[in-house]
Formats: C-alpha cells, sequence, structure tokens
C-alpha cells in the first residue's frame, strides 16, 4: 500500500480523490434539500386543491338544498302529479348538472319525479330519505346508483 502512494500518478489519484469527496457530499446534500423543498411544496398544493374541493362541495349541496327548497314551495307540487313532473322537468332542464328531482311520500314511494318512472319506486331504505324523515331536515345521502335514471349519483332530501 505504502508503495502505491510512492508515485506521482497515486498521488494526483488521491489528490483528485480528496477534492471531489466534498463535492460528492454537497451534491448529495443539495439533492436531499431538493427533495424536501419539493415534497413541502406538493403538501402544500394537495392541502390547497383539497381546501378548494370541499368549498365547492359545499357550494354544490348548498345549491341542492336551494333547489329541493325551491321544488318543494312550488304551488301544486304535493298535490297535483302533472303539475309537479312539469315542475321537475323544468327544473331538470334549469340545472343540467342534477339527473332527478321528485317527492316521496311517508313510506318512501316516489310519487312524482323527472324523470319518470312506468313503475313504483322506493326509497325508503335509502339513507337521505331515512336521515331527512328521521330529523325533518334537509339530508345528502350517499353515492349509488339512482333507481329511476340509472346513473351513479349523490341523492339529497328535504322532508
Amino acid at each position: 500500500m505504502r508503495r502505491f502512494f510512492n508515485t506521482i500518478r497515486s498521488r494526483i489519484y488521491l489528490i483528485v480523490f480528496i477534492t471531489l469527496i466534498p463535492l460528492i457530499v454537497f451534491g448529495v446534500y443539495s439533492a436531499q434539500e431538493e427533495i424536501e423543498s419539493k415534497s413541502a411544496e406538493t403538501n402544500f398544493k394537495t392541502i390547497e386543491f383539497a381546501q378548494r374541493m370541499v368549498a365547492e362541495q359545499g357550494a354544490w349541496v348548498g345549491r341542492a338544498h336551494s333547489l329541493l327548497d325551491q321544488f318543494a314551495q312550488s304551488g301544486g307540487v304535493r298535490d297535483d302529479r302533472s303539475a309537479c313532473s312539469g315542475v321537475a322537468q323544468s327544473m331538470i332542464a334549469n340545472n343540467p348538472s342534477y339527473t332527478i328531482i321528485g317527492i316521496a311520500d311517508s313510506k318512501g314511494d316516489i310519487v312524482c319525479s323527472w324523470p319518470t318512472s312506468d313503475t313504483v319506486v322506493n326509497i325508503a331504505d335509502r339513507k337521505y330519505f331515512k336521515d331527512a324523515t328521521a330529523t325533518g331536515q334537509f339530508s345528502s345521502g350517499e353515492y349509488v346508483i339512482g333507481r329511476i335514471t340509472g346513473k351513479a349519483s349523490l341523492h339529497f332530501a328535504v322532508p
């Protein structure tokens, strides 16, 4: 080993190696700092995105609540099925992000909706119906496949 360091070539290699050690350490340290910085930035952006989604969803739920209140207060919708279907059709036409709007009786049978169904559809087992009838307040359900539309959707109800 001692003989290896006696040549000029080996001494140059040793000097180059010793000179490169701080550069390698600095490079590794800089890469680690960059990774941590990008990770913190990604975490911040993820939280910011989640907060925007929560705000958007809250606004969307608020609009659904408003639409259902407006539908429930429309003249004759609870007593006249044809008037009810007409009002529901108009509301769906003016609010295309909604797939269905309707009224169920106390047993959960849909008595009026747009779109309509040729068969009796019962929603008494659905969370939104149970919660609205139990609390007497606006409620949201779960993400399910609609029984009339056949589309995946989130349901809401007002008593």
